[in-house]
């Protein structure tokens, strides 16, 4: 397994491999948050992208957190929200009002808590699911669940980042559209 998504994808990887101790797992993070030893986190987003284009050239299924989250969620809608800027802001504000009209739907992914450990959290303590998921979703997210479809999505703003990983704002721009164009209602 793959994981390319900060701490909520080393968490998942750690129970995973708790779980299967013999599997192979391949843990390439994004987040200062993790140590790294000397390489800086560009590098390693580099590297990342480099292993990861390399994994589909051979044909091996590489799986974001998203992804993997999104399956296990048990058809529970999700509200993905992607942008350069505001996603964090607006993930907040949708959740709020969802909440506030009497409706369950936590937020996470790309901020709070990852997806797959809220999935995972009610699925072992046998709490229903909730109503909606909301989720903040970056463009590395989104790149790596090509499945994930949810059934809202909201692009909130546009501007030239992380061109680093995705080589061009055109690159960019067309992940984030991918999010929307998988969406029920874009």
């Amino acid at each position: 397994g793959l994981f390319d998504s900060g701490l909520g994808g080393l968490t998942v990887l750690r129970r995973l491999q708790e779980r299967y101790p013999h599997s192979s797992c391949l843990y390439l993070g994004d987040t200062a948050r993790v140590p790294y030893g000397q390489r800086s986190v560009a590098e390693i987003r580099a590297i990342a992208a480099e292993v990861v284009a390399w994994l589909r050239q051979q044909g091996i299924c590489v799986q974001g957190e998203m992804e993997l989250a999104f399956g296990a969620s048990g058809g529970v809608p999700w509200i993905g929200i992607t942008g350069t800027n505001g996603k964090t802001t607006v993930t907040h504000l949708v959740s709020h009002l969802l909440r506030h009209g009497g409706l369950d739907a936590p937020m996470g992914g790309n901020v709070g808590f990852s997806a797959t450990e809220l999935v995972l959290a009610r699925l072992k303590s046998g709490a229903p699911l909730p109503d909606w998921l909301v989720m903040e979703l970056s463009s590395y997210q989104i790149e790596a669940a090509p499945k994930l479809a949810p059934r809202l999505g909201i692009w909130t703003t546009l501007t030239p980042d992380h061109l680093e990983r995705h080589g061009s704002l055109k690159a960019y721009r067309a992940i984030k559209r991918s999010l929307l164009e998988r969406s029920a209602v874009p």
